[in-house]
């Protein structure tokens, strides 16, 4: 199972153990991104939200990478195309947001509460990357 908490920081364990090694904030950020917003996404779409000011063939080499580490790290969680990618929609995945929302909604407060640990993904930062910013400070709002 993949686990991915962005309460107070940022962690992602996968069968009970932490996963080390994706190597950047934007591999964690493209992932965060994908887990929360739950749905295929063009390549295209992606590589704006990442490299906003890169020319379109520097962004896609860049989003190459990165997916190729994701895939590495989390093949089974991950569908990936020559267009698009996304999460598997019914892979077994667990992300913090969506327990705490589904607590709220259901009226298990104290529950919430002792999900949340902090801001969504709390000094994290991604550099060169206005999209992604703009993105993750209206999730921290929300």
């Amino acid at each position: 199972m993949l686990e991915i908490s962005t309460f107070g920081g940022f962690s992602v364990r996968v069968d009970g153990k932490p996963l080390k090694g994706m190597g950047s904030n934007k591999a964690e950020a493209l992932l965060v991104y994908l887990m929360l917003e739950r749905r295929q996404h063009t390549r295209s779409e992606l590589a704006t939200l990442l490299w906003p000011e890169s020319t379109e063939q520097h962004a896609a080499a860049s989003l190459r990478v990165l997916l190729t580490i994701l895939r590495k790290n989390l093949g089974d969680y991950l569908e990936i195309s020559r267009d698009s990618a996304g999460i598997k929609p019914h892979a077994s995945a667990y992300l913090d947001v969506n327990d705490l929302e589904e607590k709220l909604a259901g009226g298990e407060i104290e529950q919430a509460l002792h999900l949340y640990q902090g801001d969504f993904l709390q000094g994290f930062q991604v550099q060169n990357s206005i999209e992604f910013e703009h993105w993750l400070q209206l999730q921290q709002e929300r």
